[in-house]
């Protein structure tokens, strides 16, 4: 990943907030044309643009928000996906499996490392939802609600939404959302409400209207119980990882924040350093 500048205090980064906060806005805080590609009308292949994403360079932050439902619907924010690259010197498990993080670094250097989805940007269905200029209005009248809804189709002041399941997050709002965990309802006013506050709600479409879809309840199932359709099929999957995913999680992390390779116990260098030789993983 690209290393960002050091910061006015002379100090590298030690954790993802910071790297990302750092990082030059290389899209100068215009993000409509970097975002319609994930627009759930678009033309783009789920397969497609989930390659584009995973091969991409790192000149801005790749982070994206999921709705999980486990036990009541949150959001959260999973980053940096990438693929496990093969070793010359024989097969391992991971090979070629995507991974990403999710949250920030931690107390002990660690960070949560999740299976990326294998669909992410697959289209949900077709969901009503409160029309944009009622949203707000929508959350005051379902005080103590997981979520709006269920709404019929022909509803007042609804209309029909669908969105991909993930969704990038712009840039100039990564800080809100790197290593935070939010309801819907909250995602809408602190999130979407910062769009709306920098008037730049057009602009940050796909992302708002992936918010009005996560917002909202699909119709009783079989069940009887609401339906989340935005909800992530198998959700998020945490590896039980062996010593080589131990590693290359460590380099990729010392990738982007060097600072931490200066901070780790003599017992953790000494560990990722033995597996490194060992096993030729680091990239």
């Amino acid at each position: 990943m690209a290393q960002a500048n050091p910061n006015a205090g002379g100090q590298q980064p030690s954790n993802y907030q910071e790297l990302y906060a750092s990082m030059p806005d290389v899209l100068d805080g215009v993000y409509t044309t970097y975002l319609a590609p994930f627009g759930p009308e678009s033309g783009e292949q789920p397969a497609t643009l989930r390659d584009r994403v995973i091969s991409a360079a790192h000149d801005v932050p790749k982070v994206f928000v999921m709705l999980l439902t486990d036990p009541t619907p949150r959001i959260v924010f999973v980053h940096r996906p990438t693929r496990f690259a093969s070793s010359l010197l024989g097969a391992q498990p991971w090979d070629d499996r995507v991974f990403g993080f999710q949250g920030d670094v931690r107390e002990g250097n660690q960070v949560n490392l999740v299976e990326w989805p294998a669909t992410p940007f697959a289209r949900s269905v077709l969901v009503t939802v409160p029309v944009l200029d009622h949203m707000d209005a929508s959350w005051t009248a379902a005080a103590g609600a997981d979520a709006l809804g269920p709404y019929l189709a022909n509803d007042p002041e609804t209309e029909q939404l669908r969105a991909r399941f993930l969704c990038p997050v712009p840039q100039r709002y990564v800080p809100l959302c790197v290593s935070r965990c939010y309801t819907p309802r909250t995602f809408w006013t602190d999130v979407i409400g910062q769009i709306r506050q920098d008037q730049a709600v057009q602009d940050c479409i796909v992302l708002v209207n992936w918010a009005r879809v996560a917002s909202t309840f699909g119709p009783d199932n079989a069940t009887g119980d609401p339906t989340v359709p935005l909800a992530t099929a198998g959700g998020l999957r945490v590896p039980l990882a062996d010593d080589s995913l131990a590693a290359r999680r460590w380099s990729w992390v010392l990738a982007d924040l060097p600072a931490l390779g200066r901070t780790g116990s003599t017992l953790e260098r000494q560990f990722l350093q033995q597996n490194a030789v060992l096993s030729g993983l680091l990239q």
